[in-house]
């Protein structure tokens, strides 16, 4: 569909993952440079306002050198019905995929690049409920996965994925969570307080605590985006920021960090090393795109 749409002219903004595999998503970036159009992948949660101010933080070197980064998307969904994320040909690498892209994402957004991993994917709910007819269907999509990596910085990174923790709610309740850990400071941030970080900075400071604050307005919404903070759906309007800028891009006004086909490439080039990781229970280099 977005080779097509890119062929027609059409601007995109794609879902994440951008692909199945590491070709395909070589090949959507081969047609978007051939493109005068705008390319876009919905890692939406950039736009959190507690991301955003972790972001600023990360790169006004506020937290020194980076040495630790990790992430966490723990959901309780453990019994619902048969859908396209339970067949393997339609998720592709299943809640590592889902949910994994965003984390990966959030690392390279706020490290940089991954350039090994050591990975388990597993299926623990290996059937599921058909709605309509009521019948049980095989599903064979991964459920749960965690992951080492290294970044070409030497940074480290822990991710753990799941759909199968009870009490840690859907949606804006998940457990949605990013630790960076650098030689001034600690920074850690929750979805679910998306008006909030944890933080541990400055000399002196208590190296048994972190602390709460709030973010800063400025980074509350998207410059120039017209919405409410308030009014438009509090713990998610963060949302509506993504069509904005999308729409800002192709009138021409791009502001960073925007995550394009590119973005998406690097990501879908780690999630075949967590994959084959996971499969080969070995140590695996992310391989370089070709494009």
């Amino acid at each position: 569909m977005v080779l097509d749409a890119l062929a027609a002219g059409k601007h995109v903004l794609c879902e994440k993952p951008l692909a199945m595999s590491l070709a395909e998503a070589e090949e959507m970036v081969k047609a978007a440079r051939g493109s005068d159009r705008v390319n876009l992948v919905s890692f939406v949660y950039r736009f959190v306002p507690a991301m955003r101010y972790m972001k600023y933080l990360v790169d006004s070197g506020h937290l020194g050198e980076i040495r630790h980064f990790r992430a966490q998307w723990l959901q309780c969904s453990p019994n619902k019905e048969f859908t396209w994320r339970s067949d393997s040909r339609k998720s592709g690498s299943g809640v590592v995929g889902d949910e994994g892209s965003h984390l990966i994402d959030f690392a390279r957004h706020l490290v940089g690049e991954i350039t090994g991993v050591s990975a388990w994917c597993k299926t623990f709910v290996t059937q599921r409920i058909e709605a309509g007819t009521g019948c049980a269907r095989d599903s064979d999509s991964y459920d749960s996965g965690a992951f080492l990596t290294e970044f070409s910085s030497g940074a480290t990174g822990v991710f753990e994925i799941s759909r199968l923790v009870l009490g840690r709610g859907t949606f804006v309740n998940d457990r949605q969570f990013v630790e960076v850990n650098g030689t001034k400071g600690t920074a850690a941030y929750q979805l679910y307080d998306p008006f909030q970080l944890q933080v541990c900075l400055g000399e002196p400071f208590d190296e048994r605590h972190l602390v709460t604050v709030p973010v800063p307005p400025r980074f509350h919404v998207w410059p120039g985006s017209p919405r409410s903070v308030l009014a438009d759906a509090p713990g998610g309007g963060f949302r509506y920021d993504q069509p904005f800028v999308f729409v800002q891009a192709i009138r021409g006004i791009k502001t960073a960090p925007l995550a394009t086909f590119e973005d998406g490439l690097r990501c879908q080039a780690v999630l075949d090393a967590v994959l084959e990781a996971a499969e080969s229970r070995r140590w695996v280099a992310v391989k370089q795109p070709s494009t």
